[in-house]
């Protein structure tokens, strides 16, 4: 959620995104605030926020936040949040090429009817476009990664309803 320390407006990040204190907001999940003050505890965000985008490269769009730029080459990060089917390999994000992005990638994961179904995991993915688990923890569900082309995708296995999934993406395109 991102909130001004200093300034006079929050959002809580849901989709539709509602505005509090002063802001203004529509159905459609964008939002449009005049503020001034700091995004967490060192990012500033002075300026204006209109249709989703902070003078700072903060970015709303629907379930996604982005901070950053991680198709740059400066890098920055991204959350994403969808519904995953059971046993489908659903596409959150695609490289600007082949070779030439690397990061961290951290999911999460609850079937939507039974939290006896959650997991994340934690993994890097570098050059020679493959995924590196650094760490995982399920229960009663699995957690993969893949890639078809240039697209990354997430895929989530066990019971029959669908997942509710939270990714972040962390990393840069070579320069």
């Amino acid at each position: 959620m991102p909130t001004i320390i200093d300034g006079s407006a929050s959002a809580e990040f849901e989709t539709p995104l509602p505005v509090t204190e002063g802001g203004t907001g529509s159905s459609n999940g964008t939002a449009s605030l005049n503020i001034n003050g700091t995004v967490g505890a060192t990012t500033p965000a002075a300026g204006s926020f209109s249709t989703g985008t902070f003078s700072e490269n903060v970015t709303i769009s629907g379930t996604t936040f982005s901070l950053g730029n991680i198709e740059g080459a400066a890098g920055g990060v991204r959350f994403k949040f969808l519904r995953v089917i059971q046993a489908t390999a659903t596409t959150f994000f695609t490289t600007p090429g082949n070779g030439e992005w690397c990061g961290v990638i951290e999911v999460t994961s609850v079937a939507i009817d039974d939290v006896n179904r959650s997991g994340y995991l934690l993994a890097r993915f570098a050059y020679d476009e493959a995924f590196t688990t650094m760490t995982t923890n399920v229960q009663n569900t699995t957690i993969a990664l893949s890639m078809s082309g240039n697209d990354m995708q997430v895929t989530v296995t066990g019971g029959s309803s669908p997942q509710n999934v939270q990714i972040r993406i962390m990393g840069a395109q070579e320069a």
